[in-house]
């Protein structure tokens, strides 16, 4: 079922298109003004926008322009009277897909939604196999661990025999990354590579999704459109958090394994689709099967091969190599150096959402860091609040840290001392940056002036 947004501050107006529009099956909200418009838009589940021009606080114009600029590419219907037909000459310029003049013809209005829909729909597809095509070129998988060597070395040969493979790891630990680059060293790596999350599934829209459907299969499906497993077709179909199919969608699926074909919905012949299936999961399908949760003849369709990423925490190498590389991707050469006590802190930590998680962190930590540096000090304030507890391995370190502090705090007094308590001169002295001065006296509880 579509979802409309009505952007009109005259209730007599919205009401009667919301009437129209909820017995022709679409669902509807409603908007008075341009700013509770972007507001709405930004929670998503939106799929077309009735806009009128001339509303208060932030008129449609300029809730168009805000539209774009916020990556809003869903369709706009311009709404409005006579008087605003050089605005609506604007609107259209700026990417509205109609306009609409009241008083409002209702089987004109129904036959722009339908249309304004169905383009929407063709340029999401479009747009999904553009996608598909590029398959992530630009990721690689390069690691110091040999865990992940040896892994990288047997998802290499197992990529050539076009078997169905299993992907269990963590959240964040880079499931579908590897399952780019299976599919790139396999035979079907000039063919698409569709992914699809099955745990961001609604219910209600799961197998059409999958499956595709044809012109009135349901309130809202206007036109055929294909699913997934068709699109994949000649490449391979990612199922990312495999796991959360429900049992209908599970049978469905395993059906269309076992076969090669499947039947949009609505239809009445079956489609067919040689796709390489890899699929992907934090949980433990085995116990999931025992639980009764997931199927086990589909689980022995899906895990032909399995192969099993290592969390970040097993990979104390990778993680400061992928730390720096984050860095350079985002700042290129003017990247901040991390200290070598930073890395410390960040082996510290478990990180539970694990590359994304590590990305997230690192990111942060550069926004607030000073002199070009990253320092303990920013790790820690980019980290969770509670992120790390006391350790034996933590009050070994104790010592030496007790006496590295005691060392700094004294060469910091010194120079402070030498300079009549003035911190640039000092910092000059000690050959540090000011900033990271500052940062290190109020560590050790130093005081100076400035």
């Amino acid at each position: 079922m579509s979802r409309i947004l009505i952007a009109d501050d005259e209730i007599r107006i919205t009401e009667a298109l919301r009437r129209l529009l909820e017995l022709e099956g679409y669902d509807t909200l409603s908007a008075g003004d341009g700013e509770e418009v972007l507001k709405m838009l930004s929670g998503g589940g939106v799929d077309l926008v009735l806009l009128d021009l001339d509303m208060p606080r932030k008129d449609g114009i300029e809730t168009l322009r805000e539209m774009r600029r916020s990556g809003h590419s869903l369709p706009v219907l311009i709404v409005s009277g006579k008087g605003t037909i050089a605005k609506a000459v604007e609107a259209v310029r700026l990417g509205a897909y109609d306009f609409i003049e009241k008083p409002v013809d209702d089987e004109r209005l129904l036959l722009a939604i339908q249309r304004a829909l169905e383009f929407s729909n063709v340029r999401e597809e479009r747009d999904l196999l553009r996608s598909a095509e590029k398959g992530g070129a630009e990721e690689e998988i390069f690691s110091e661990e040999e865990s992940l060597r040896s892994l990288a070395e047997r998802a290499e040969k197992a990529a050539k025999q076009d078997l169905p493979i299993l992907i269990r790891g963590e959240t964040g630990s880079g499931k579908e990354v590897f399952a780019r680059w299976i599919h790139r060293r396999s035979e079907r790596s000039r063919g698409p590579f569709v992914p699809l999350n099955c745990a961001a599934l609604p219910d209600s829209l799961a197998e059409s999704e999958l499956f595709g459907h044809v012109r009135g299969a349901f309130t809202g499906a206007t036109r055929d459109r294909r699913g997934r497993f068709e699109l994949a077709r000649g490449g391979t179909l990612f199922l990312d958090e495999v796991a959360e199919l429900t049992a209908p969608l599970q049978a469905k699926l395993l059906r269309a394994i076992e076969t090669g074909e499947f039947q949009p919905l609505g239809a009445e012949r079956s489609v067919k689709s040689n796709a390489r299936i890899l699929s992907a999961t934090h949980k433990d399908l085995r116990e999931a099967v025992a639980k009764g949760e997931f199927r086990e003849d589909l689980f022995f369709r899906l895990a032909v091969v399995e192969f099993v990423i290592p969390p970040l925490r097993e990979r104390p190498r990778d993680l400061r190599r992928l730390a720096v590389e984050f860095l350079r991707d985002r700042f290129g050469r003017s990247a901040p150096v991390v200290e070598e006590e930073a890395f410390e802190v960040l082996a510290g930590y478990r990180w539970p959402g694990n590359i994304r998680e590590l990305r997230n962190v690192v990111d942060r930590a550069a926004l607030f860091a000073e002199g070009g540096r990253i320092t303990p000090d920013d790790v820690r304030d980019a980290l969770p609040s509670g992120a790390f507890s006391t350790t034996a391995r933590e009050e070994k370190k104790g010592t030496l840290r007790s006496a590295r502090d005691e060392s700094e705090r004294a060469a910091i007094e010194e120079a402070l001392s030498e300079t009549g308590g003035n911190v640039s001169a000092a910092a000059r002295l000690l050959g540090i940056d000011r900033a990271h001065l500052y940062r290190k006296m109020k560590k050790l509880g130093v005081g100076g002036r400035g």
